[in-house]
């Protein structure tokens, strides 16, 4: 009991930081869904900048396919060079590749985010081929 105070004062003194730091996420998410969208103006820009996203995060190495989801955490996912991968194109969800096969709760996929801004299906028809075909030189 003797420390609580203590404890009350500590978390009282860190709320406004990690908080904050949530802002600051939300507010960087926001601001990057928007530099997307105002991108996806000119597709042939939008596609070689995903391009540039994608071949960051995705290497081939010894045989396995070394993929950073969340550059952030500097985490790398390893998978042999046969894993399953495809594409999600939307309005909804953005565009997206998902390694390895399975669902979320299993375990064993990773979801490479591209973008967030809403992609129409016309743009989606002109992205997926290429970014596809970008992936399978990536695995060769």
């Amino acid at each position: 009991m003797r420390h609580l105070p203590t404890t009350i004062l500590i978390a009282g003194a860190l709320a406004p930081l990690l908080l904050g730091r949530s802002d600051h996420r939300a507010e960087a998410q926001a601001t990057a869904v928007h530099s997307d969208a105002v991108l996806l103006g000119d597709l042939s820009q939008a596609i070689a900048k995903f391009k540039r996203r994608l071949r960051s995060r995705i290497t081939l190495q010894d045989g396995m396919v070394l993929v950073s989801d969340i550059p952030d955490l500097k985490q790398i996912e390893g998978f042999p060079v046969s894993v399953p991968w495809s594409i999600s194109c939307g309005e909804y969800f953005g565009l997206s590749v998902t390694f390895g096969s399975g669902t979320s709760d299993e375990g064993g996929i990773i979801d490479l985010e591209l973008s967030q801004a809403s992609v129409t299906e016309a743009q989606c028809r002109e992205i997926v081929p290429i970014l596809g075909n970008e992936i399978a030189a990536l695995l060769r």
